[in-house]
């Protein structure tokens, strides 16, 4: 091997060493100034959603909001830690959400870019690859640049009884002249592995939210049903939601008693990080065809707001 390419393998090969080196160092800052609020309703991937988040994000960073309902509560409780731990950066994720490790930290530099051009941003969201519409959708997480999180008592007394209350906190400081972004990047799967009374609760409160997409996805889960269980609850959701008023407050311990009559057990095992990581990287491989490096979208602002 002559001189000149053992040169050229040694000074590649410092490039690479420097180039990680700084990713990680990165990384590590992102690590020491974010507050990760993870939040449940017993889900069956709870357990392995903290595991992983505390894996990505360090342990002490990591909280946890657990059967705090109706949705509201919890949302006030997710504001209320994030004061107390007043961090650069608020994450908060459910726990039917599992992230790409790679793809979050990039959305969370790109986030960090962007507030340094628009000093009233305050929220941040991307997409996930959701299992029940079978495509890329915004739900599951939230990330917020604490300095602009303008959050009062008085907005969670406004929205609290609405279906969306969180959004309706959100659209209350945007109008005091904040700003929300999206972003195209897919940084990770949304709504696998749950179990069947999970999905049931998740599509009656879709299908309220979002009755003419859900009606829409019908006629997959027709198909998809023929392999996969879990749609078949998703149907059984969709006739259980008929029998319910439009205006319900989300509410997983209400959404019991709607459930109470219809036998619908749990029969699913214990989730295994092997049956996660083969999903997540599966979805991962198929999201590097996405464009990563596009810039957030200023949100707009919605005329009439479906709270």
């Amino acid at each position: 091997m002559s001189k000149k390419v053992i040169t050229i393998l040694v000074v590649t090969f410092l490039i690479i060493t420097i180039l990680v080196c700084v990713i990680v160092q990165t990384n590590i800052v992102l690590k020491n100034n974010i507050t990760v609020i993870a939040r449940s309703i017993g889900e069956r991937t709870q357990e392995k959603s903290i595991d992983e988040l505390k894996r990505i994000f360090g342990s002490k960073n990591v909280f946890l909001i657990k059967n705090v309902s109706p949705l509201a509560s919890a949302s006030k409780k997710t504001f209320e830690l994030a004061f107390k731990n007043k961090k650069k950066w608020i994450l908060v994720v459910d726990c039917d959400t599992f992230f790409f490790e790679d793809k979050i930290f990039l959305f969370i530099k790109k986030a960090d870019k962007l507030i340094k051009k628009d000093k009233n941003a305050f929220c941040f969201q991307g997409f996930v690859f959701d299992k029940f519409s079978n495509s890329k959708r915004m739900s599951g997480f939230y990330l917020y640049y604490f300095k602009n999180l303008k959050y009062k008592n008085e907005y969670y007394n406004f929205c609290k009884n609405k279906i969306r209350p969180e959004a309706c906190i959100r659209d209350n400081i945007e109008k005091e002249g904040y700003n929300s972004y999206q972003s195209n990047d897919i940084v990770g799967i949304h709504d696998f592995f749950q179990n069947e009374r999970d999905i049931v609760k998740k599509i009656i409160l879709h299908s309220k939210k979002n009755k003419i997409e859900a009606l829409e996805w019908k006629n997959s889960w027709l198909e998809l049903s023929e392999k996969d269980d879990d749609f078949k609850y998703a149907l059984l959701a969709l006739e259980i939601s008929k029998t319910i008023k439009d205006n319900l407050i989300p509410d997983s311990k209400e959404f019991d008693k709607y459930l109470s009559k219809y036998n619908i057990l749990n029969n699913k095992k214990e989730l295994t990080f092997k049956e996660i990581k083969e999903v997540i990287n599966k979805y991962n491989t198929q999201s590097k065809k996405e464009v990563i490096n596009e810039p957030f979208i200023k949100k707009l602002k919605p005329i009439n707001p479906a709270y």
